[in-house]
């Protein structure tokens, strides 16, 4: 089962509809079979603070873990990265380069 964990210093409203959505967005952007993130796990965790770059702007560090994942391609861990990165802006506001996975 693959697994995200995710630490932001952007609080949340809804943090559970959040790991959901995150489950998804994971599933999606490294192309699993489960598109609705119903075999990904998330966890989410608010810690203010994290800093990045030398300052406490919005910033994320995003875990995934995954049995396979060391094996797959370069161009494919890219395109994951990538994807989780304007996932992250999207929804929570945070430039894309303001995280690190």
């Amino acid at each position: 089962m693959p697994i995200a964990h995710l630490v932001t210093n952007v609080k949340i409203a809804d943090v559970k509809k959040f790991s959901i959505a995150l489950s998804k967005g994971c599933s999606e952007a490294w192309d699993l079979p489960d598109k609705d993130g119903s075999r990904t796990s998330a966890s989410v965790e608010y810690n203010e603070s994290l800093n990045f770059d030398g300052n406490h702007d919005s910033a994320f560090l995003l875990e995934f873990r995954m049995i396979n994942m060391a094996q797959a391609g370069t161009p494919k861990r890219d395109a994951f990265a990538k994807s989780l990165c304007e996932f992250m802006e999207k929804e929570l506001g945070i430039p894309q380069s303001r995280g690190y996975m």
